[in-house]
Parts: C-alpha cells; sequence; structure tokens
C-alpha cells in the first residue's frame, strides 16, 4: 500500500509527539544523516611553499589545495615555524610533547613575560595567540623563551622586525 507525503508526514509528527526530547533528536540526526549524500573527502594535506627570506629567516605560505591557509616564519636552522600569521591573526607556536588541548605557558622576551593558554594546533605543536601590544616586543627583542609544562624552547630574535613584516605581507597577499 502506498502512502501519501502528507500522512507520512502527519505519523512521523504524531510518533514525535509522543518521543521524549532526547529520542526525537536522535531520530532526526539519524534522519539527516541518512538524507546527506556520502562525501568521498580527498586526502588534502597542507603544501608548504617559500614565500621569502627575512633576516635569516625562512618565510612560508601554507595551503590546502587552492585555499590560502596561513604564512609562516621558520628561525635560522629551525625545522618548524615559531610565528605565523593568519586571518586569525599571530601567533607564537613551539613544538611540546606535553599532553592536552590546551595547557598553561610562559613566553619570555628579554625579561618580559606573558602568561596564558596554548592551544594544541597540529603536529604536536602548542600555538599562543598573540595581542597586538605583544608584538612591539617580539619585533624589537633579541631572546625569546617559552616554558611549557617543564618544557622550554629558546629563540633568538635576531631579525624578528623584517620577519614580522615578511610575515604580514605573504597573509595579505595569500601566500603568492
Amino acid at each position: 500500500m502506498i502512502q501519501s507525503p502528507s500522512f507520512a508526514r502527519a505519523f512521523i509528527m504524531a510518533e514525535a509527539a509522543a518521543m521524549p526530547i532526547h529520542c526525537l533528536k536522535a531520530c532526526i540526526l539519524s534522519c539527516l544523516a541518512l538524507a546527506v549524500p556520502p562525501v568521498h573527502a580527498s586526502a588534502q594535506q597542507l603544501v608548504a611553499k617559500t614565500y621569502a627570506d627575512a633576516g635569516g629567516w625562512r618565510i612560508e605560505s601554507y595551503r590546502i589545495g587552492r585555499q590560502h591557509m596561513r604564512c609562516g616564519a621558520i628561525a635560522p636552522a629551525g625545522t618548524m615555524t615559531i610565528f605565523e600569521k593568519s586571518r586569525e591573526g599571530w601567533t607564537v607556536v613551539v613544538p611540546t610533547q606535553a599532553k592536552g588541548d590546551t595547557l598553561q605557558g610562559l613566553i619570555d622576551i628579554d625579561g618580559r613575560r606573558f602568561r596564558g593558554p596554548f592551544h594544541r594546533m597540529d603536529d604536536d605543536r602548542v600555538g599562543f595567540f598573540l595581542k597586538l601590544p605583544q608584538l612591539r616586543p617580539l619585533r624589537a627583542g633579541k631572546a625569546m623563551n617559552v616554558r611549557i609544562d617543564g618544557e622550554q624552547t629558546s629563540v633568538p630574535l635576531a631579525g624578528s622586525a623584517s620577519v614580522f613584516h615578511a610575515l604580514a605581507a605573504c597573509d595579505e597577499k595569500g601566500g603568492a
């Protein structure tokens, strides 16, 4: 027997009215999951491209597919980005073995200290989102030490003024 769409809708409404709210939510989510066609995800990876050299630091642009994600600065003789610039703002990024999604840490720039949360990023790294007043000491500083959970990352800041200028230009131009 074939039922009309209005009968099916009335039946579902009657059933929904008798269901507890948590069951109704589960039912709706299940129906939505069935209604959405499967997405065939391609394994798009973050691709790094050298953008420039600034004060001995390597500036890289990062993309996923055609989408510009951010620009990063790798310290001389370093292998990982330390500073990043994206639409979201400026970030100090350091590697860590510490566990957790949010860790409390300390940034010390020539004796000037900033405490705050470091958030889990990718590749076993955490990031501290900088406020604009915190950029000034980074641009003029000689050394930065980051401490998180007993680990310390030390970075010389020679050439950092040109690094921040190049990062801003890289992000503004979409890494191109």
